[in-house]
């Protein structure tokens, strides 16, 4: 599916409030789009459906982690979705991000332990802000800086320079045709210098 927003976060009914905060936070700091099911989802939309379009269509997941998440069964298989996600497609291998609500890592489920996350704060100048903005930073300059290191390798593979790494076909056909008649001249003059030769002999 296409990837229609940058993000989405999948929490317990408890912590909703966490999760809103951190929904308009972001989008009102970063210029980001949420998918958050309690405003974007559809009525008419089932339970699964919703659950798709927040995972298949978010380019990052938030799994927002705490003591009273655990509970909910609902939550759980949204959890196991998003990281069954993240195995089956290798371009998504870090798309699950845990934020962690007032517990330690050692606590959350075991399948979320090896994976790098982050601990929740609601002050605006903790470092889980500052760790959000070079995450979509990072992200944002991803693509550009995959292509910059693309055309620099294109362009020390082929010998020339950024500034022409391409050169027009006109230039190739000049270059061409400039070696052709310096063998041309080097082969005539060395015709020359023969001929001259075997004249003196002769005389």
């Amino acid at each position: 599916m296409e990837k229609k927003y940058n993000f989405t976060v999948l929490c317990n009914d408890m912590d909703s409030s966490v999760a809103e905060n951190i929904v308009e936070a972001l989008e009102g700091r970063l210029n980001v789009k949420a998918f958050y099911e309690p405003r974007d989802g559809n009525a008419a939309m089932t339970k699964f459906k919703i659950m798709e379009i927040s995972v298949e269509c978010s380019e990052l997941i938030f799994v927002l982690l705490s003591k009273q998440c655990m509970s909910c069964h609902w939550y759980e298989r949204q959890v196991h979705t998003a990281l069954q996600t993240s195995l089956d497609d290798p371009a998504r291998r870090n798309c699950v991000i845990p934020v962690y609500i007032g517990i330690k890592k050692y606590e959350a489920p075991t399948a979320l332990r090896t994976i790098a996350g982050v601990e929740y704060s609601q002050n605006p100048k903790s470092s889980f802000w500052q760790k959000m903005k070079k995450l979509f930073e990072h992200r944002k300059n991803r693509n550009c800086i995959f292509l910059e290191s693309t055309s620099s390798s294109l362009s020390s593979s082929s010998g020339y320079s950024s500034s022409s790494s391409v050169p027009s076909m006109m230039t190739r056909s000049a270059v061409n045709q400039s070696n052709s008649s310096s063998q041309s001249g080097s082969q005539s003059n060395s015709s020359s210098s023969k001929i001259t030769t075997r004249s003196s002999r002769l005389s």
